[in-house]
């Protein structure tokens, strides 16, 4: 059964869903440290009046057809709310799970390398919110989170802490964030890692994946962006 958000339809007033949602994404903010983000880059602000829907979520989220050469599906396609925890700590899954954090629904996949070598991985995730406004706040969310280690700092290495993430722009990518830093995921251990993540009207996307394969990685956050131009 698919895990997600309530229609929007079965909630109060706009405005009472506004207040709400706004006073969920302050609070989850302080809880993890957010910052405030400031004005959005040209490219992003240009973006935000786009509004995307379930069908285009459907076409722009990876799937087992776009596993990069020599990889192959580890995890999914898995939809609705179950797709951030392999991405995030369980303070972003706690609040995607309350309505007015504006959670409509999502993709992920994760692909690893099937030949003999070291462990390497290539994960997608694509998040449809309410709105661009929304999907902005829980950008500046997920970004913080992700540059804490998200899943894989609570469970695996909280030493990370002191090996924060390099973040950098991400060209092409619509005012979005390329973090690099010894990451984890999963059991594969800390490795030189890379993610794309960035916002597309009401879209949030993520890839990323170890060094390994960063042409991979790469290419696959292209893909995805190409998709939801």
């Amino acid at each position: 059964m698919r895990d997600r958000a309530r229609p929007a339809s079965r909630r109060g007033p706009r405005a009472g869903r506004a207040v709400a949602r706004s006073a969920v994404l302050v609070a989850l903010g302080l809880a993890l440290g957010a910052c405030d983000g400031g004005e959005e880059a040209p490219t992003a602000a240009a973006a935000r009046g786009r509004v995307f829907t379930e069908a285009d979520l459907e076409r722009i989220a990876l799937g087992p057809a776009d596993a990069p050469p020599g990889m192959e599906v580890f995890l999914g396609p898995i939809e609705g709310q179950s797709a951030l925890p392999p991405f995030f700590s369980s303070d972003v899954e706690v609040a995607t799970i309350d309505p007015d954090f504006g959670l409509r629904d999502a993709r992920a996949v994760v692909f690893v390398r099937t030949r003999a070598g070291p462990d390497s991985y290539v994960g997608s995730l694509a998040v449809l919110f309410e709105d661009g406004e929304t999907a902005a706040a829980a950008f500046q969310v997920f970004l913080e989170d992700r540059k804490r280690g998200g899943n894989a700092a609570e469970s695996l290495a909280p030493a990370l802490a002191d090996q924060p993430a390099v973040e950098e722009p991400a060209a092409g990518f619509g005012g979005g964030i390329v973090l690099k830093g010894p990451l984890l995921y999963f059991a594969l251990g800390p490795q030189a890692s890379t993610v794309y993540l960035w916002r597309v009207g009401n879209l949030v996307l993520l890839v990323e994946g170890d060094d390994v394969v960063s042409d991979a990685v790469r290419e696959a956050a292209e893909l995805m962006n190409s998709r939801a131009a």
